[in-house]
């Protein structure tokens, strides 16, 4: 496909995941995941976990769901993205109630 950030990139700006199973979209956003390991791109790895995540939320598994998103939270905080830290924060909260 080419160098790993490319693949990444063009992994997680797939439009076409709302035509795919809740189990097809969490074995796509794992993918996304690792090429974003793969390229050392940890901003793109962090909106993937946020993918995995909420692919996770629509199969009706909030519990693993949660982990991916503290995860990509933690993430974003550790790369200084604030407001993706707070966003992900939010929807913890309101996944936890």
């Amino acid at each position: 496909m080419g160098t790993p950030l490319v693949e990444a990139a063009i992994l997680l700006t797939c439009t076409q995941l709302d035509d795919l199973s809740p189990q097809q979209q969490i074995a796509y956003c794992l993918q996304a995941e690792a090429a974003c390991k793969q390229a050392n791109a940890r901003d793109l790895h962090a909106h993937a976990l946020c993918g995995i995540g909420m692919a996770l939320t629509t199969s009706g598994d909030r519990d693993q769901a949660v982990t991916y998103f503290v995860r990509a939270e933690r993430m974003f905080e550790d790369l200084g993205l604030m407001e993706e830290a707070g966003q992900i924060g939010d929807l913890l909260a309101a996944l936890q109630t």
